[in-house]
């Protein structure tokens, strides 16, 4: 499993292709499997390339529509190695082009893979951030078009991956009565957060639920360093980062009310405790377009 690092996109590289000594025609009872191989072409979850046996699931619908295609509907498959190259996780999870060649198809995927889910309805759970990769959410379609047409005589598919939840960060430096040595153990939440949601995979519609809870950040051992996945959301009341440390000592910030977290983008928060208090610098990143306010956090 990956930590996340940055919340760029990742391109995942499909081919179709056949197998000769499958039978005479060269393909499995006439029709064309495809050949997944994966390429990160930018820092994602991991440290920019995939662990073994990391999973994505895999639907193949008829052009232009949401209709599954061919029952090739949430087929797991996963990557021996950190090569790249993707298979179906057992024989009869393939994936095959319909035969006939003039019907064309798009392709939706998703990462991480998850079993059983029930009408195509992704569940996104963010209340425990013990391993940000198992809940970063990530999606990517392709399209058939006149110009590149997805069928079995054109078989190469290019996907992008996209974040579909936000992410916060936290850098955490020692001020005026601190030393980077006090910083160690620190332990920092948000409060007032949406912790679930539905997501449509096939038509990239998220809906949060109505419960809401306090997360634990992700905090590096020095306390220098924190994140955590959050689900998107607009403007919102009670929403506190509360920073805890090892002698007990607590600083809160109350995030301003109508700050938003968006899509596949995250915030980062440069924090500066101080005994006096914590100044607060905020940028919001494209996981590109960035933004700065400053604020106060007073000692409780």
């Amino acid at each position: 499993m990956k930590k996340i690092l940055f919340p760029f996109a990742l391109t995942l590289l499909l081919f179709a292709s056949c197998n000769n000594d499958e039978n005479e025609t060269g393909t499995d009872n006439g029709r064309t499997p495809a050949t997944f191989s994966a390429d990160i072409s930018l820092t994602r979850a991991s440290l920019s390339t995939w662990d073994p046996a990391d999973a994505i699931g895999i639907y193949m619908l008829d052009a232009g529509t949401t209709n599954i295609s061919e029952s090739a509907a949430n087929r797991k498959y996963l990557t021996p190695d950190t090569d790249g190259k993707f298979s179906p996780a057992v024989t009869d999870q393939t994936i095959y082009f319909p035969v006939d060649g003039t019907r064309k198809v798009d392709f939706v995927a998703y990462y991480p893979y998850t079993a059983g889910l029930t009408g195509n309805m992704y569940k996104a759970d963010i209340s425990t951030q013990d391993t940000p990769a198992s809940i970063d959410l990530m999606t990517a379609r392709i399209a058939s078009t006149a110009d590149e047409p997805l069928d079995k005589d054109h078989t190469t598919v290019v996907f992008t991956f996209g974040h579909r939840l936000s992410r916060v960060e936290v850098n955490v430096e020692a001020g005026d009565g601190f030393t980077d040595a006090d910083l160690a153990g620190l332990t920092i939440t948000l409060s007032n957060q949406p912790l679930k949601a539905d997501f449509e995979l096939l038509t990239d519609k998220l809906t949060p639920g109505s419960e809401t809870g306090t997360i634990t950040l992700n905090t590096a051992a020095n306390g220098q360093r924190a994140s955590a996945i959050i689900l998107p959301q607009e403007e919102l009341t009670g929403r506190t980062l509360t920073f805890t440390m090892k002698d007990n000592s607590i600083f809160t910030w109350n995030v301003e009310t109508d700050r938003t977290f968006e899509t596949g983008k995250k915030t980062v928060f440069n924090i500066r405790l101080a005994r006096a208090g914590i100044e607060v610098i905020t940028s919001i990143q494209a996981w590109g377009i960035q933004g700065t306010v400053n604020g106060d956090i007073i000692q409780q």
